[in-house]
């Protein structure tokens, strides 16, 4: 927007009504910025994943869309989904640099953290299981 523009109102597109999403954080105590965070959307028909999105962030200055993880989740069956595979997948997805508060090695071991965490909560989460099962 321009210098003199006000923003209103952002509008976004209802979820799909078969999704869950998922998000993880490590920080050093509680209310401190975030070490490294994700947040997963997995959108399914019947029981395989139509659609994802895994975003990192606090890690390199900025937020990462992990495409490889992405890939890897789409077309996978809700019960095959390999958690520390896709975590894996998503780390080669970012970039990281030594830092006041740690080392690149470090922070790209904690991307494989969030990344497995906030899969394990959007799979854990909103009866999702019960729903496709039945």
């Amino acid at each position: 927007i321009e210098d003199a523009e006000l923003l209103t109102r952002v509008e976004l597109p209802a979820p799909a009504e078969r999704s869950v999403a998922g998000f993880a954080e490590v920080s050093r105590r509680i209310g401190d910025f975030a070490l490294a965070l994700c947040a997963v959307y997995l959108a399914f028909e019947g029981d395989v994943v139509s659609a994802a999105r895994v975003v990192v962030g606090g890690v390199a200055g900025g937020v990462t869309s992990c495409q490889n993880a992405e890939l890897a989740l789409v077309g996978c069956s809700l019960n095959r989904v390999e958690k520390r595979q896709i975590a894996a997948l998503a780390r080669t997805d970012c970039n990281a640099y030594d830092d006041i508060n740690s080392t690149a090695k470090f922070q790209l071991s904690l991307v494989e953290v969030v990344v497995h965490d906030a899969l394990a909560d959007a799979l854990g989460g909103a009866g999702l299981r019960q729903e496709m099962v039945s």
